[in-house]
This record gives structure tokens, C-alpha cells and sequence, in this order.
């Protein structure tokens, strides 16, 4: 017979729920402020400095570093730079170790073993949270990060300075050599090679494949994909690379154009021609659209 909740029990999950609810409304009302209210350095910090008391991680500070015009988190002696007060508070309101913990779980990382000297790409880099990722628990692998934006490209490889065998790119990647438009909403994140608002800023950048930037690689371990809609021409230029692959992990999510499409059929069509099978979807942050690919005749572990 299923036991009944309690009166006691009900009652205290009731005050968690309020709990939780008024805590989200207060970094819903920062994240808000941040966003839409332009601000001084003094002014974002003082935001930023309150947003961790929230979730009470007081080891967590947010500085600015005048010298490299960019602000960074702080935890535990370590020290990560990114070039938005907005997007930065949503990412690391949990601090540098919870931002790790989130973006290993939402590409899934807990389902593949690293060795030393594996093989990692980064495509789509941004500020560097994957790299920061392994920088913490797989320093010894090697990783190539690749991140078009001028400003979020900053803050990379501000990031990657003391790991020697990370190295970032500033380019985009698809389907040819070349230049290429790439659109920019640095407050959101949302950057692309698909034009995604007519409100977008616009730069000319330069664009390779994956197959020239990785031809000397014999074997990658892992092949990450997020490029806000354009994943399926990234990966029409690696096909050389999809054979010497043994994961791929791609963000799918709909963020393709003014549609805002989702990129789940055409990334999944592509890599399971090329012998590449689901193993993993990421249910918790992307609602199914982090999906993790796996060689069918790779042995691996």
C-alpha cells in the first residue's frame, strides 16, 4: 500500500517549492537588470556579486580585469574570463564548478573515458566552458577550440593561456574555405553563420573545414558541434574527419534561422550515413536536443 504524504511532509515540501520560487523570481529580476538596463563595470559587478549569494556559493566572486576589458569568475584559485555581464550571470550564477558540472551533463562527457593525449574539438567554443571542463578533470587530453566571434574569441583564449596543450582558433567552420557572414547577438550567445534576426550585427570572418583543420590527426576521441543552426554544413565538411571519429556530440537546438529551426534530422541523417548511431539524448537542459552519436564499429572502453 503506497504510504500517504504527512501533514508535516506535505508542509515542508510546499516551503521548498516557495522557496525555490521566490529565489528564481529574485535572479530572474537581476538577470533582467542586467540585461536591459545599460550599466557601469561598478554597476554590473554589484550584480553579479549578488546573484552566487542566491544559491549560496560564497567562494564565487565576479571581477574585471581592466587590462584584458573582460570579466571573469572566480573559484577556488581558479579564474575564468567572459565578455558579457548578462550571459555571464546566467552561466556561472552557480559558479565556475557548477557551470563544469552542467555542460559535462548536458553533452553528455560522464559517458566516455578519456586517456591521456586524446583528441578533443571543440567547435563553437565560446567563452571555453567545455575546455574548462577538461582543464579540471581531463588536463591531459589535447584540444583544439574553435570560436568565430571577435569578442567571445577574447575571452577564450584569455581561458586556454595556461594549458599548453589547448589551443583556440579564431575562425568559423563549414562546408568550404573561405570568408563567410557571420551574425552576432553577443548579449544572447546567439552567433551564426545562418542569419537569425534582422537586428543582427554582421562581420566577415573566415571559415575552413573540419577536414583541413584536422588532416593530420590520425584519431579523435571527441567532436563537439553547437553553432546555433549551422551544425549540418560543419559537418559536410568532415567527412574525413567522421571516419577517424569516435564520438560526436552536437547541439540540435532550435536555433536555426528566423524559423528557428531545429537541426535533429539533418545532423542525425548525416552522421548515421557515415556510420555514427544515438547512444545518449540529453533530456534535463536541452529537452532532447543534446544528442550524443557513437561509431558503430569503434570498440571502445
Amino acid at each position: 500500500m503506497k504510504k500517504q504524504p504527512t501533514l508535516k511532509t506535505s508542509a515542508r515540501s510546499l516551503l521548498f517549492e516557495i522557496l525555490f520560487a521566490f529565489r528564481s523570481s529574485i535572479l530572474n529580476a537581476l538577470l533582467s537588470r542586467l540585461k536591459s538596463t545599460p550599466s557601469s563595470v561598478k554597476g554590473n559587478l554589484r550584480i553579479l556579486n549578488a546573484i552566487p549569494k542566491i544559491y549560496r556559493h560564497s567562494g564565487v566572486v565576479f571581477r574585471y580585469s581592466k587590462e584584458k576589458q573582460l570579466y571573469s569568475v572566480h573559484e577556488d584559485g581558479t579564474v575564468h574570463y567572459f565578455e558579457n555581464a548578462y550571459r555571464g550571470a546566467s552561466l556561472y550564477s552557480k559558479g565556475i564548478t557548477g557551470r563544469c558540472q552542467q555542460i559535462a551533463n548536458s553533452y553528455l562527457l560522464n559517458d566516455i573515458s578519456f586517456c591521456t593525449a586524446d583528441v578533443v574539438i571543440d567547435c563553437g567554443a565560446n567563452y571555453g566552458d567545455l575546455c574548462r571542463y577538461f582543464q579540471t578533470k581531463q588536463p591531459a587530453v589535447r584540444l583544439l577550440a574553435y570560436e568565430p566571434s571577435p569578442s567571445a574569441f577574447r575571452a577564450l583564449d584569455a581561458n586556454l593561456k595556461d594549458s599548453p596543450s589547448f589551443h583556440a582558433h579564431m575562425k568559423a567552420l563549414g562546408p568550404e574555405v573561405g570568408e563567410i557572414e557571420f551574425y552576432l547577438a553577443p548579449e544572447t550567445g546567439d552567433c551564426s553563420a545562418v542569419k537569425f534576426s534582422q537586428t543582427a550585427e554582421v562581420e566577415i570572418v573566415e571559415v575552413s573545414t573540419l577536414d583541413v583543420e584536422l588532416d593530420s590527426f590520425d584519431k579523435i576521441r571527441l567532436l563537439k558541434v553547437e553553432a546555433e543552426g549551422f551544425e549540418p554544413e560543419i559537418l559536410s565538411g568532415a567527412i574525413k574527419v567522421l571516419k577517424k571519429t569516435d564520438y560526436i556530440t552536437v547541439d540540435c537546438g532550435p536555433e536555426r534561422g528566423e524559423s528557428q529551426a531545429t537541426t535533429v534530422r539533418e545532423v542525425t541523417t548525416i552522421l548515421s550515413t557515415h556510420g555514427f548511431f544515438v547512444c545518449n539524448v540529453d533530456m534535463r537542459y536541452s529537452r532532447g536536443r543534446r544528442l550524443l552519436f557513437k561509431k558503430l564499429e569503434s570498440e571502445l572502453d
